[in-house]
């Protein structure tokens, strides 16, 4: 059977939108015809279920898309998704430096006199749940952003582009209402630089998706343990625009320097990293 004839390489020649929107779209079809009704008899109380239904067909569907329309005999590390004892290292290494850069960022403003400590004994109560909380969220979507989605780009446009559209897209899915725009439209800064940083992650690791997971969780995790722990308050001596407007670092200044710092850090390694 020739290419004009076989429907997986005539999916397989489409440009990135034409797959990455066919890919949607089946995955939609297969999510719907259970959503729909799940949803009409459970409403609010089925959101949870809902979502984790659609990530675990989105983790089968990319296993068959690899297979099928990429050729990739593993299509999940042909994604990032490696199970080595390298890859974790290199989550050991990102979740380290995810939950130290975030408690550097806090103890700056401990510093400057904008906030203080305060030790509760039963904070540890969160570190658990947090964790978990923390591998969901990093894991789903560095597989989805910097794992598919920016695969999926690579094969047609330069590193560059594909680092932009792919970081793009994972911040405005975080701004899908209104009110959280209007509310933290300086949390967009924040996001962007991120995902330009996981991406960066990746590259330095060969592809693998184990450092941007580590890095991701150990910022989710801290952010975690010191919010929902109360940590930390703050001293009203500097707006929230500094700090981070409703509690969050990532819509401050100060956290935006900080990852902004970072991103300069990556691109140096990752310079050094292509010299001969």
């Amino acid at each position: 059977m020739n290419q004009k004839t076989n429907p997986l390489k005539q999916v397989q020649a489409l440009h990135a939108p034409g797959r990455v929107g066919l890919f949607l779209s089946c995955l939609l079809l297969f999510w719907l015809p259970i959503a729909i009704p799940v949803y009409w008899v459970f409403r609010q109380r089925s959101e949870i279920f809902l979502l984790v239904w659609l990530y675990g067909l989105f983790i089968w569907f990319i296993g068959f898309w690899g297979r099928r329309i990429e050729e990739q005999p593993r299509p999940y590390a042909y994604y990032g998704l490696k199970f080595t004892v390298q890859s974790l290292w290199e989550f050991i290494a990102g979740i380290t430096i995810g939950v130290g850069s975030f408690m550097l960022l806090m103890q700056v403003q401990v510093w400057l006199g904008w906030a203080e400590w305060q030790y509760l004994s039963e904070a540890w109560r969160h570190i658990l749940p947090g964790l978990a909380v923390a591998l969901g969220v990093s894991v789903a979507e560095e597989l989805l952003f910097r794992g598919w989605l920016l695969t999926e780009l690579e094969r047609d446009y330069s590193p560059s582009r594909s680092l932009w559209i792919s970081t793009i897209v994972f911040t405005l899915c975080h701004f899908l209402n209104w009110q959280i725009i209007l509310y933290r439209w300086s949390q967009f800064w924040g996001l962007l630089l991120l995902g330009r940083n996981l991406v960066l992650a990746r590259r330095l690791t060969g592809g693998s998706l184990a450092l941007p997971i580590g890095f991701h969780s150990g910022l989710v995790w801290a952010n975690y343990v010191v919010d929902v722990g109360n940590l930390m308050f703050g001293l009203d001596e500097v707006p929230p625009i500094v700090t981070g407007i409703g509690g969050n670092p990532l819509a401050g200044l100060m956290g935006i320097l900080f990852l902004f710092a970072i991103g300069k850090i990556a691109d140096l390694l990752l310079y050094r990293s292509r010299q001969p």
